[in-house]
């Protein structure tokens, strides 16, 4: 299983945790010339205030529901990102930072019921630094970046989306939009647009070897990880009516793809014995330091 912890609203819940005055009004954190809308509180985007947004054009919503406006402080959110993954190593076995406000866990070996250990996470996480997150556990990395989207748009997941079983994962992927799947982008976005394929399950329908063809390995990589539900099912069943075919996974693929294929994709039950070999130490490494480029610290949360 694989964990994804994403900081909520991070550039404006960093400006809160020192303005506690600031909590449950909106708050808005502007580009480096103050010219254009690059976070926003949960409150603000209520009011309808854009992402990217120049500021002349909400100025008069601003003014009238008195948002709380701050210049770009990345030198603070910097900092506030190293407490946060320093607060995350020493809850899990290993930490994978991929941005300023996130970061993938492994969570080979742990004992505890893992959505009670992911709402541990988040609350030790707020207690230890004031940034509130969000925390995604699913069989793949791609999966775990929905779950953790899930446990931020439903407040009833308590901060962590748990999500395992080869049916809810289907359920999800039925409704879940595909432009907000990590890995597709605006250019395949538009593409899937002119096909009428809208959810995450749909591209999930189309053909593997289409796939390869028109995205190349990343798009394929993306769309084995949404599959991994699918073909861990039929694994287990050995139904030959399923649409999907085993063979189709392994047929013109080396034994390293295969294992390379097997540590992204693989069901709950196998992903411990690739990880136990000490490959990928390079995704997963407990001395990896964590740092970020400085263009990832300036990417807009």
């Amino acid at each position: 299983m694989y964990g994804l912890c994403d900081c909520n609203n991070f550039y404006a819940s960093c400006q809160r945790v020192f303005r506690p005055d600031l909590v449950g009004r909106p708050v808005v954190v502007l580009s480096n010339n103050d010219g254009c809308i690059i976070a926003r509180s949960n409150e603000a985007k209520a009011l309808g205030i854009g992402m990217g947004q120049p500021l002349y054009q909400v100025q008069g919503l601003i003014d009238r529901h008195g948002v709380a406006v701050f210049s770009a402080n990345f030198a603070l959110y910097g900092d506030m990102s190293r407490r946060v993954m320093a607060t995350l190593r020493t809850l899990v076995p290993s930490v994978e930072v991929y941005s300023i406000d996130e970061a993938f866990f492994d969570l080979h070996g742990i004992a505890e019921p893992l959505d009670d250990y992911g709402r541990r996470i988040g609350r030790t996480i707020r207690r230890n630094t004031g940034i509130p997150v969000s925390i995604g556990i699913a069989p793949t990395k791609t999966l775990a970046k929905i779950a953790s989207k899930l446990a931020k748009r439903y407040p009833k997941l308590d901060g962590c989306c748990y999500m395992h079983r080869p049916e809810d994962i289907e359920k999800v992927l039925a409704t879940f939009p595909l432009h907000e799947v990590w890995g597709i982008g605006r250019r395949y976005g538009k593409l899937f647009d002119s096909m009428r394929i809208t959810t995450a399950r749909q591209f999930v329908e189309l053909p593997e070897e289409w796939i390869h063809r028109r995205m190349g390995i990343t798009g394929l990589r993306t769309w084995r990880e949404l599959s991994a539900s699918n073909r861990s099912r039929s694994r287990s069943s050995r139904s030959p009516s399923r649409a999907v075919s085993p063979r189709r996974f392994t047929s013109g693929r080396s034994s390293n793809a295969s294992s390379r294929s097997s540590l992204r994709c693989a069901p709950r039950s196998s992903a411990p014995s690739v990880l136990s070999a000490g490959r990928y130490t390079d995704s997963f490494s407990p001395t990896a330091t964590g740092t970020t480029s400085p263009s990832a610290m300036k990417r807009p949360c």
